[in-house]
């Protein structure tokens, strides 16, 4: 399957805004590859990346004790001199996961459980100014439900909704031009998704559509959070 994300972003206070200055959209692609038996038990790894760029009012820094004469400049718990409205930012998140799961069928619906291993990293930079990168790994908790309305002899179409959770931790890296600091750290990620899926049989395989609603909360103890919420648009081929 192959994903395509657009969604709203928000991050401490940066405002990602198009020229004209309305808001601006992140973008991304995700894709997955998988196999399922057919009692159900399926295994799969799945690959993203979202990004966006725009304009620094200021970035926080919260939870970190740093003596002030570490970077020269900047203050960590909250606006930096050189960090203004005249400067673009960028925000860049990865994530691979590799899912265990198991699907369960009762009539109409079938629900999927699952446990997974997951990396993750974000990176947000002011271009000549500070560049931060928080790179993670860690297990994931997840669920997919899915609902079928409608039922014809070679389409359906169906409710789809899930969530997941992922606990993270490595490390927190931040860099200027004279100096560089890094930290341990901890991240959560926490995911739900809700939309509709048509699918059809097409020989040996199934081709699906969808369409869903999906947000993603970011939640380290060294930066403001980072949420992204908007619509998500996939197709598929089962075989």
């Amino acid at each position: 399957a192959t994903e395509l994300l657009i969604l709203h972003t928000e991050y401490g206070s940066v405002d990602f805004s198009d020229k004209g200055g309305g808001d601006k959209a992140a973008a991304g692609l995700r894709f997955a590859l998988g196999w399922e038996s057919d009692a159900g038990y399926g295994i799969r790894t799945r690959l993203s990346g979202v990004g966006i760029e725009g304009s620094v009012d200021m970035i926080s820094f919260l939870g970190i004790d740093l003596p002030d004469s570490v970077i020269e400049g900047f203050d960590y718990r909250g606006v930096s001199p050189t960090a203004d409205s005249s400067r673009s930012t960028r925000l860049l998140t990865a994530t691979w996961d590799i899912d265990l799961y198991k699907r369960v069928v009762r009539g109409p619906s079938d629900i999927l459980l699952g446990v997974g291993l997951r990396q993750a990293a974000i990176a947000s930079e002011v271009p000549g100014v500070i560049e931060n990168t928080i790179a993670t790994g860690g297990v994931s908790l997840f669920s997919d439900l899915r609902h079928v309305m409608y039922h014809s002899e070679r389409s359906e179409v169906a409710l789809v909704g899930g969530g997941r959770v992922s606990f993270l931790t490595g490390e927190w890296e931040s860099k200027i031009p004279s100096d560089m600091i890094e930290v341990d750290t901890d991240m959560t990620i926490t995911e739900g998704a809700l939309g509709l899926e048509w699918s059809r049989i097409l020989g040996r395989s199934v081709l699906t559509l969808r369409a869903q609603y999906e947000t993603q909360l970011w939640n380290s103890d060294v930066t403001s959070d980072v949420s992204f919420n908007g619509g998500v648009i996939r197709a598929g081929v089962n075989w």
